[in-house]
């Protein structure tokens, strides 16, 4: 299937159990796929990838976000992580939905963006 017949490119950041139920839950959309998936350790994404369907498998979050496949991400890390790894993606260009409407809301009412990312404030 090529980019355009599968609609949104989706790359996961983490291979844990969240990261599992997301990419099971891609199997139904009409409009999406599962392309990529990164974790720090390269045997977890490998296996990953091979679990659920990935075309690719990286051992860098920022091999991911710079992979011309993928258009969205999906942040399955630990919560500590997911400001820097938001930052990241976002400023790859990439879409990152939020499973957690009031980190967004927090995040949207201090006026944070992607200048956040380089500041560390809104």
């Amino acid at each position: 299937m090529d980019n355009q017949e599968k609609g949104i490119g989706w790359g996961i950041l983490g291979c844990g159990g969240i990261a599992g139920k997301f990419a099971d839950s891609l199997e139904v959309v009409k409009h999406g796929a599962l392309v990529a998936c990164a974790s720090r350790t390269p045997a977890r994404a490998a296996a990953f990838a091979e679990k659920y369907g990935a075309r690719r498998s990286f051992d860098a979050y920022e091999a991911l976000v710079a992979s011309p496949e993928v258009d969205a991400v999906y942040i399955a890390t630990t919560h500590n992580f997911h400001h820097d790894n938001i930052c990241l993606a976002l400023e790859a260009g990439k879409a990152v939905p939020s499973k957690s409407r009031r980190s967004m809301k927090l995040w949207l009412r201090a006026g944070w963006s992607t200048r956040s990312c380089h500041t560390g404030r809104p």
